[in-house]
């Protein structure tokens, strides 16, 4: 009696396995560039692992192929929902043109097709999409310089070595303080050192952002001596900037420089000054 259950369950797997494989097979025919851009984003983003693999060889060639020209129209005219799909189905599944037109399609004034690329970026990011994503913090293209930083920040740790060795490429002041923001928000004390570096920087924007970043995320053993230095900058802003992150971070060995400071000429000095010698008052208590 369990044998004659037994068959005919056997036969119901057998039949749906063939089914399956059936219909994973008709998938794998279709002509994706005889599809909409959506209907074929979906196809790949939905498709099991084996049908994926068969797909993507086609979703990959054609952005080499003529008919990528009526593609490429219909996606930068879609629906919001129609360009997210579609940049993710060109990140995962594009390959290298993929990722070229995603480059490309990231510094269009699309600002759609822009967030769709981000989106798509922030999730499949690594190593060498950093590499092209990097130079385009500073691009003159609106909007674009911060949606490549919340790309670099989504790789969180990841992307700290390579913002550091970014650091040192730049030239440009206004380059370098950009790059000094992001490791500031990268919550990472592996930036420190390089960071405390640019307390030393020619330019005053920059050293104010260093002081900035390094109250972000140093502990005071590793900084105090550089921040006490910078508390006797030129510029009044660097400062007033180094006075506060110096409260803040609790340098009691600041609190001869910041008693000068308090009469300093400027008032944003002073009052950071002041305010410091107020918050390191409560330090000393409670050693």
């Amino acid at each position: 009696m369990k044998l004659t259950l037994i068959l005919p369950l056997i036969s119901v797997v057998a039949l749906y396995l063939f089914i399956r494989h059936r219909k994973g097979l008709k998938k794998a025919k279709i002509s994706l560039n005889e599809l909409e851009p959506k209907e074929a984003a979906l196809l790949l983003l939905h498709s099991d692992s084996e049908e994926q693999v068969v797909l993507a060889q086609q979703f990959e060639a054609i952005f080499n192929r003529p008919e990528w020209g009526r593609w490429q129209k219909k996606v930068a005219t879609a629906d919001p929902d129609t360009q997210a799909d579609f940049a993710m189905a060109a990140a995962k599944f594009g390959g290298d043109p993929g990722q070229e037109w995603l480059m490309w399609a990231w510094q269009q004034s699309n600002p759609g097709l822009q967030l769709a690329v981000s989106r798509a970026l922030a999730e499949t990011v690594n190593q060498t999409t950093l590499t092209q994503i990097l130079p385009l913090l500073h691009s003159a293209k609106a909007g674009l310089p911060t949606r490549a930083a919340e790309v670099v920040l989504s790789m969180g740790e990841k992307a700290v070595q390579p913002l550091l060795s970014h650091l040192k490429e730049v030239q440009k002041a206004v380059e370098k303080k950009f790059v000094i923001q992001l490791l500031g928000e990268s919550e990472s004390v592996r930036a420190v050192p390089d960071l405390t570096k640019c307390l030393l920087h020619d330019h005053e924007d920059v050293r104010r952002e260093a002081v900035i970043a390094l109250g972000k995320l140093a502990e005071k053993a590793e900084v105090s001596e550089a921040l006490v230095k910078t508390l006797d900058d030129e510029s009044w802003q660097v400062r007033a900037q180094a006075a506060r992150v110096a409260g803040l971070m609790g340098i009691v060995e600041a609190a001869p420089a910041l008693e000068a400071l308090s009469v300093d000429p400027r008032w944003e000095v002073s009052t950071h000054a002041k305010e410091a010698l107020s918050m390191l008052g409560g330090a000393k208590d409670g050693l």
